[in-house]
């Protein structure tokens, strides 16, 4: 959980920096902008390009904001199921039709644990050689 909301306040700090870079105050609603600027015969190219971008900024920040939000939703809820996994997996083998003793269970868990564990060390080693897209067709073919 501390992971996600480090996400979220760092994704959101970044977007800030980002926008105060160029100039652009996200907080400024742009809409009335437009149709003010547009409507009385003058020539206000150089007034609606800047109008427009400052549109398409509240855009972007907008959809930079839900993704960031999106993204510390899913790892919360990522982080809290696997955490409720390995929890409850000794319990559920203790008390389930197979009956397993308690200290079966808990090297189940164990089992569990270092698997993951070690699953997520070779991932380090294999990031570095495998690009995003084979990485997104082994996770295609394994789940097909």
């Amino acid at each position: 959980m501390l992971v996600s909301m480090g996400y979220l306040y760092f994704g959101i700090m970044d977007l800030l920096k980002h926008f105060s870079s160029i100039g652009v105050d996200p907080s400024e609603e742009s809409s009335s902008n437009t149709l003010s600027h547009s409507s009385h015969g003058k020539d206000n190219s150089s007034t609606d390009s800047l109008s427009d971008e400052s549109s398409c900024s509240t855009i972007s920040l907008r959809l930079t904001l839900f993704v960031v939000f999106l993204m510390a939703f899913f790892h919360l809820t990522y982080a809290t199921l696997e955490g409720i996994f390995g929890i409850y997996l000794t319990p559920f083998a203790v008390k389930c039709s197979l009956h397993l003793s308690r200290q079966s269970g808990a090297h189940l868990s164990a089992t569990f644990w270092g698997a993951f564990t070690a699953g997520r060390f070779a991932s380090i080693f294999v990031s570095s050689y495998v690009s995003p897209a084979g990485k997104i067709d082994f996770s295609r073919i394994r789940y097909s």
